[in-house]
């Protein structure tokens, strides 16, 4: 073989080693990355229970039932339940999670992600809009613009939302037997 043939085949090689080494780095490291995104998202779970069901101590999931459902208990008395949503926003689903108390009412909405438009549908993560929704029951219209002041210039993201909220009430009202 003449020597540029040989060092062709040298510079390939080298090139191919180091894309496997890249590779096989990235794919590590997202697998560490991602472990650690996993722990933070069960985190932040844990912490959203406790504010939306304050009056409860433990949760338990409760499993087979979509959405998410975690069931509030105060040393053994049950304090309702804390429901993960998704529901979809403008841009994207709205994760949310959504506390009802023994009593049918919403005790409190944590949004844990939304992606939608910073200064608009951003918003409705916003305290102000959140606390309209306690003390709010299946027997409450909650609509944008009705019952619950929506974010200005962001109707879909509150509807959605609001949406999530409803959701929450219906499947508690089928899970504790309430009419």
């Amino acid at each position: 073989m003449n020597k540029m043939l040989k060092n062709t085949l040298y510079s390939i090689l080298v090139f191919v080693v180091f894309c496997l080494a890249s590779i096989w780095s990235l794919s590590y490291i997202s697998g560490i990355a991602n472990s650690q995104i996993s722990a933070n998202n069960k985190i932040a779970l844990n912490i959203a229970l406790k504010e939306v069901l304050p009056t409860a101590r433990s949760f338990n999931e409760i499993f087979g039932i979509t959405p998410k459902v975690f069931q509030g208990l105060n040393i053994r008395e049950k304090e309702g339940f804390a429901f993960l949503l998704e529901p979809k926003g403008y841009l994207s689903k709205i994760k949310m999670v959504v506390g009802v108390d023994k009593m049918g009412m919403i005790s409190g909405i944590k949004i844990i992600d939304q992606k939608e438009t910073q200064g608009l549908g951003a918003g409705v993560s916003s305290k102000k809009f959140l606390n309209q929704f306690i003390g709010k029951s299946i027997n409450d219209p909650i609509e944008p613009y009705v019952d619950i002041m929506g974010v200005t210039g962001a109707t879909i993201s509150s509807r959605g939302v609001c949406q999530g909220a409803k959701e929450a009430l219906s499947v508690s009202r089928a899970l504790s037997g309430r009419r």
